[in-house]
């Protein structure tokens, strides 16, 4: 793969930059495409979300600072810990992408038979590698970075360099990633060891964060709880951590505070010394087994394979009874769930989200919240629909948003048959809404039984949870239709697009609204005539009642039949106008 002399000058590549303009192009004209209010509501999403990061972590460092004597303590423990806890998932996120950029690119077969060199063909994928993995945790580290800055009264300078410790950071976990899946490909076939990756990262990563949520983080903020003064901060510091990136990224931003850190710039020389040693050595590495690790992808035929066949002879059988269209599309629905390493592992992580739930609510002091009010178990009840409902949005933008769309350019060919694209789509709809219907009853049973609430409560609870839940599943059809992506290469990419942004934001816009609606009846169970006496209520304040009730009852009715009908209409112009 060395460069070609005999080529004339024009002819020439021209570096690095000339294999990533393609997709700085493809990215320019996506913006171009889109309608200028699209952009501007996504750039507005955008820092509405960095504020309320950036807000958040303000406020929880300024509460941090009013902890006596330990606080600045416990505000550089923060910053450590967080970027070491990120290091470790950008590594694991390296790996994945590398492994998709460095062997399963589709536009490496026409890039190793051209006459470029290969430090050239390696940084182009050492950069798009580590943009794709590291953009949204350096964004949210950069806000996190201007948080401390403010908290720390920073000279003017910081907020210009803050995010130069950042990149070599980034760089550290890149060239790991890489050269873990640069070895892993030299043993193990690429498709083996991305999906081997995936379901143990899972796993890794649900056990991890329930782990961290078991140690009940919250009792650092209660040094009480502790035997001794000495042994709180001898548990706030583990000398080991001073050996990764982490800690150096952690003192060179601190030190750009203008705080004074010793051994700063033995740190920083550490930092971006390393960084460059640990990309020289991943260019190394790369150039002896790369190419020889992309051929064998290349001979063994596995590009494109989803997975092998499993056996579904029950699920077969309990489907017995559904007419044959119905049952061949829901049969194809669930093998490409079980064959996707992608969807179930987010649905173990899923899983994870609910168990944390769970013992959050466990966690509660619910024996000294009845001294508060004695129904205030009951409000909680109201406003866990919220918290829950949230969940079921998450849930819903993973699995029914990407449902249309994941047929590919295979959706032609099924709007061709005798299935009528109505009940297609209803189809969609409750296969996505019997699983979230389940987890939603599960949430909704287990933390009302765990906070106690009345049964009038509990039944209200149960049916805002069914309402929602359906009003949610057709969004994420409806939705999912109109931001259709066809040509995606990965199930994981639909989601994070901008209608997916959207599709969140009308979510949580209808969960709002629909808590609204049902505040009223809430404020007279509470505090107008409570439980027993709510029958006394005159007629005009039944009438308000009833009312906000009817109407939150047919937004989530609405909510539920338009959509489908809506990326019904949606869907067959898309055929007819062949879009």
């Amino acid at each position: 793969m060395s460069e070609r002399e005999d080529l004339p000058p024009q002819g020439r590549p021209q570096g690095a930059l000339m294999l990533l303009r393609p997709k700085l192009q493809i990215a320019r004209n996506f913006v171009l495409s889109q309608d200028w209010k699209s952009v501007v509501l996504f750039a507005a999403i955008a820092l509405a979300v960095a504020f309320c990061l950036y807000y958040g972590a303000f406020r929880l460092l300024t509460r941090i600072d009013g902890v006596t004597i330990i606080g600045p303590l416990l505000k550089r423990y923060l910053l450590s810990m967080t970027l070491f806890s990120l290091l470790l998932m950008l590594v694991f996120s390296n790996v994945i992408a590398s492994l998709s950029t460095f062997y399963g690119s589709d536009e490496l077969d026409v890039i190793f038979a051209s006459p470029v060199a290969y430090w050239k063909v390696f940084i182009a994928k050492y950069v798009e590698t580590t943009f794709i993995s590291s953009w949204m945790v350096f964004s949210m580290l950069l806000t996190l970075s201007l948080a401390y800055g403010r908290t720390y009264q920073s000279p003017g300078y910081f907020y210009l360099v803050c995010w130069v410790p950042l990149v070599p950071y980034c760089m550290f976990s890149a060239s790991a990633g890489i050269c873990i899946s640069l070895l892993l490909a030299r043993v193990l076939p690429v498709h083996q060891t991305r999906n081997m990756l995936r379901f143990l990262g899972a796993i890794a990563i649900g056990l991890l964060v329930l782990f961290l949520r078991m140690l009940r983080p919250e009792q650092l903020m209660r040094p009480e709880k502790f035997k001794s003064f000495t042994n709180f901060l001898l548990s706030l510091h583990n000398p080991r951590i001073e050996y990764f990136p982490s800690a150096w990224t952690a003192n060179a931003l601190l030190e750009a505070m203008g705080l004074d850190i010793s051994r700063v710039w033995v740190d920083s020389l550490k930092l971006f010394g390393g960084a460059l040693v640990t990309f020289l050595f991943t260019w190394w590495l790369a150039s002896k087994v790369h190419f020889e690790g992309w051929l064998k992808f290349q001979e063994s035929g596995e590009r494109g394979r989803k997975g092998g066949l499993q056996s579904l002879g029950i699920i077969e059988r309990l489907l017995a009874r559904l007419p044959v269209e119905s049952r061949a599309l829901v049969e194809k629905d669930i093998k490409v769930f079980v064959r996707s390493p992608v969807l179930w592992t987010q649905f173990l992580l899923m899983l994870v989200i609910v168990a944390i739930y769970i013992y959050n609510v466990y966690l509660l002091p619910l024996s000294e919240l009845g001294y508060i009010h004695p129904l205030f178990p009951d409000l909680l009840c109201f406003l866990n629909i919220g918290f829950v409902a949230f969940i079921i949005v998450a849930c819903a933008l993973r699995f029914g948003y990407p449902a249309v769309s994941m047929e590919g350019t295979v959706f032609y060919r099924i709007h061709a048959s005798p299935l009528a694209l109505e009940r297609y789509l209803r189809i969609k709809f409750w296969m996505n809404f019997v699983p979230l219907l389940a987890i939603a009853l599960v949430l909704v049973v287990v933390s009302n039984g765990l906070l106690g609430v009345r049964s009038a409560i509990f039944w209200l609870s149960l049916a805002d949870a069914v309402i929602v839940t359906l009003a949610v599943s057709a969004m994420a059809i409806g939705f999912g239709s109109y931001y259709r992506n066809f040509k995606a290469e990965n199930f994981a990419q639909i989601p994070s697009g901008f209608g997916g942004m959207v599709f969140m934001v009308a979510c949580m816009a209808f969960v709002v609204v629909f808590l609204c609606l049902q505040a009223y009846p809430m404020y007279v169970y509470f505090y107008v005539f409570g439980p027993f006496l709510i029958w006394r209520a005159g007629a005009l304040q039944t009438a308000a009642l009833i009312g906000s009730l009817v109407l939150s009852v047919a937004l989530g009715v609405f909510l539920w039949i338009w959509p489908l009908k809506k990326s019904a209409q949606i869907l067959r112009y898309l055929e007819e106008t062949g879009g």
